[in-house]
């Protein structure tokens, strides 16, 4: 079965970003999660904890992203989502999508989006300063990869 993205332009998007050597985006589906990104934060406040002191039990204290110019464990350690749970980057760059006006006249960002999940392999562990730096950012296709070593 085929992952099913909100918009064709998605696919290509993160064919790019994830798959190489004739993956397909079905291998990386479990990094997905569309619904409402509000029970997807209240279900990673319930796990977040538990999953960080799994994630450091088994690798120690390491940044998995290394993303950050200054990327320090000594910063403290967090967990990350690869895949954002939110975000309006590609409704501004791929949809064309920037500010609006609302209907009262008030004008609003580009909608956010709903994307990534909590599950195991989404979730990794960030220094704070590539945490901070990362945002609701889409990785490079060389972090990710790098990231997904680990065999999460």
């Amino acid at each position: 079965m085929e992952l099913e993205l909100p918009h064709p332009k998605y696919r290509l998007f993160f064919e790019r970003m994830l798959c190489r050597n004739g993956e397909t985006l079905d291998l990386y589906a479990d990094l997905f999660d569309f619904g409402p990104i509000q029970a997807k934060r209240s279900a990673f406040a319930r796990i977040r904890t538990a999953r960080l002191n799994e994630l450091v039990d088994r690798f120690g204290s390491i940044c998995m992203l290394q993303f950050a110019p200054d990327c320090n464990v000594a910063s403290g350690l967090c967990l990350d989502h690869l895949i954002p749970l939110s975000s309006n980057k590609l409704n501004k760059e791929l949809l064309g999508a920037t500010t609006f006006r609302d209907a009262d006249g008030n004008f609003r960002k580009a909608p956010t989006e709903s994307f990534g999940s909590n599950a195991p392999r989404n979730l990794v562990l960030a220094c704070t300063n590539c945490n901070s730096f990362k945002q609701s950012k889409f990785l490079d296709c060389a972090t990710i990869a790098r990231a997904l070593q680990y065999g999460l």
